[in-house]
C-alpha cells in the first residue's frame, strides 16, 4: 500500500483510496438489498481487488486514464 500510496494515489490526490473503508463508505449489499459484511482481503490477495474507493477517487482516476498528459504526467 505505501507504494502504491507514493507513486500513484498520492501524485494523483485521491485521499479516500487505500486498502482501508474509506469513510462515509455505504455498507455492502446482497441482491435481496439486506446490509453483508464487506469482504476482507489478506496481504497476499489485497492487488487483486482489496482497495477501496470513493466515486471521486474513481473519477480522477478515470480522468487521469483518459488525459494522463494532462492529468498525471508523472504516470505517463
Amino acid at each position: 500500500e505505501a507504494m502504491l500510496r507514493g507513486r500513484v494515489l498520492g501524485p494523483l490526490g485521491m485521499d479516500e483510496t487505500g486498502l482501508a473503508d474509506p469513510p462515509g463508505q455505504a455498507p455492502p449489499h446482497s441482491a435481496a438489498g439486506d446490509t453483508i459484511g464487506a469482504w476482507r482481503w489478506t496481504d497476499a490477495l489485497a492487488g487483486a481487488g482489496g482497495l477501496r474507493s470513493t466515486a471521486d477517487d474513481l473519477l480522477t482516476l478515470a480522468e487521469a486514464a483518459a488525459r494522463p498528459d494532462e492529468r498525471a504526467p508523472a504516470l505517463a
